[in-house]
């Protein structure tokens, strides 16, 4: 079940569940909302023993939530926002972007100049040499991760069953999905998702859920696996779940994750003064949607920090073209006794050699940086800056902005297919069964 729509029945069933006598919503709203959902023909909606739902019970949770929902926006209408607070602090994401820009900003003036705009772009270099010990950090981790899931693939892999059994083996009967190593025996019945390890025996019942898996076909309903297709176990959550995790992305995940958590419960102080019937019910959601959601919350917080990354760049990018061609400093460079004019040709070709190439422009030769240098008499301040702020731009694109906003939208694609594969609590199992045998019985 994909997560918005997650939300709102996690919201609607703690509501229902903590809200027993019907103050927050009345028991004839939840009724009607449940005969208009399915009408008169409730037995097309599965109460299978375990998750992942059929396609027409997800459906019917999703409408009916949707029902309620609609009903609970006209005497409480900040329940929209307890939804948006719950997916992500869009709050704390702007405002990190704004700082980002802002330090980048302010960063662009210690370049050590004097009052001009220094060649050697000193704040440049520091968030390039930052960056990139990111990035070989990130492939370590990366490559890592792979090597782990490739020996683990070795041992563990996991048959899924669905249309009927594979040819000249056992049957397995549909819906069910086990994973197996060398040596497991025993059977698993209808409905239940279990997990055994090599020498492991006996059966897994009904109902029963074992080690948890967020394969690609993990809560989709609507779209079965083909039969007997043979996953190893590491492919379910994928390599890109340890690999592709920022450097810092774990502290400041668990900050996104206890920000978004103080939002809510500020909310849910408010509700307690205005709306106390609906207190319990908001509690209860979100410590199930806390619970869920964790995974959520820190690849948000990785997208949030490369995101960042590039936007720190773009402020110090944007300060030095203000500095150029609005408070008009010059370029120059100020070398001292400690590095000459030879020397600094040969820092500077090393520095901005891919941003000169696709510029199509020429680093100066040593006689010519010799003339730039502040220490030089009569010629302090003398330099065009133009050449030199279309250098730091392109530099700053192409080792910062651009690999940053590639790691952003891998970020979000993990981000998405987190969002499209959320495993259902079991207690919606129960929840379901409840509002089906409600209608049944015409209650």
């Amino acid at each position: 079940m994909q997560e918005r729509a997650l939300r709102k029945v996690l919201l609607i069933q703690a509501i229902e569940e903590t809200d027993r006598s019907g103050e927050a919503l009345p028991l004839t709203e939840r009724t009607e909302a449940t005969r208009t959902v399915i009408g008169n023909n409730p037995p097309n909606v599965e109460t299978q023993a375990g998750p992942p739902l059929s396609s027409a019970t997800e459906w019917f949770l999703i409408r009916r939530a949707e029902v309620l929902l609609g009903a609970l926006r006209a005497r409480s209408p900040g329940i929209d926002h307890v939804l948006d607070v719950a997916g992500g602090a869009t709050t704390l994401g702007r405002s990190t972007l704004v700082l980002a820009f802002v330090f980048g900003a302010l960063l662009s003036f210690f370049d050590g100049a004097r009052g001009g705009i220094n060649i050697f772009a000193a704040p440049l270099v520091a968030l390039m040499v930052w960056n990139i010990l990111v990035y070989v950090l990130l492939g370590m981790r990366y490559s890592k991760s792979r090597l782990e899931s490739t020996a683990a693939g070795a041992n563990n892999s996991v048959t899924v069953g669905v249309a009927g059994p594979l040819p000249g083996a056992g049957s397995t009967p549909p819906g069910a999905v086990s994973s197996r190593t060398t040596g497991a025996t025993g059977s698993v019945a209808p409905g239940a998702v279990g997990s055994r390890t090599a020498g492991a025996s006996g059966s897994v019942s009904p109902g029963a859920v074992g080690s948890a898996t967020d394969g690609p076909w993990a809560g989709r309903a609507a779209a079965s696996p083909p039969t007997g297709v043979a996953v190893p176990l590491t492919a379910l959550t994928g390599p890109t779940a340890v690999g592709m995790g920022f450097v810092g992305s774990s502290w400041f995940g668990r900050f996104y994750a206890r920000w978004v958590r103080r939002r809510i419960d500020k909310l849910l102080g408010d509700s307690t003064r205005f709306n106390a019937p609906l207190a319990p019910g908001l509690r209860r959601f979100a410590t199930d949607w806390w619970d869920l959601a964790q995974p959520l919350f820190f690849a948000r917080a990785r997208r949030l920090l490369h995101l960042s990354a590039a936007s720190a760049a773009l402020g110090l990018v944007v300060t030095y073209y203000i500095r150029a061609f609005v408070l008009r400093s010059a370029a120059g460079w100020e070398g001292g006794g400690a590095i000459g004019s030879q020397a600094a040709h040969a820092l500077l070709t090393m520095l901005y050699a891919p941003a000169s190439l696709l510029l199509g422009t020429y680093i100066p030769a040593a006689d010519d940086l010799e003339k730039l240098r502040w220490s030089a008499p009569s010629l302090s301040g003398v330099g065009e800056p133009a050449i030199w702020v279309h250098l730091i731009a392109v530099t700053a694109g192409l080792y910062i902005i651009l690999p940053r906003l590639i790691l952003t939208m891998l970020s979000a694609f993990r981000l998405w297919r987190l969002s499209r594969n959320l495993t259902l609590p079991l207690g919606v199992v129960g929840y379901v069964r409840a509002l089906v045998a409600a209608a049944r019985s015409g209650a």
